[in-house]
């Protein structure tokens, strides 16, 4: 899952993950779409690089 960096503020990995997932939930609600944060957690996905981050992992 990609998914939040990584904690801060003392908070733990689960913690970080809790609260991505509630902001993602939250997006999600203000575009119309509803959906919870557990049922995100469980869609598939996958990662696309754009054309500068590739370039940029390619010279770097």
């Amino acid at each position: 899952m990609a998914g939040p960096d990584e904690p801060v503020d003392g908070r733990s990995p689960a913690e970080a993950e809790v609260e991505h997932l509630a902001h993602l939930e939250s997006a999600a609600l203000r575009q119309g779409a509803s959906v919870s944060a557990s049922e995100l957690e469980h869609l598939p996905h996958d990662i696309e690089f754009g054309n500068r981050l590739l370039l940029h992992l390619n010279t770097g």
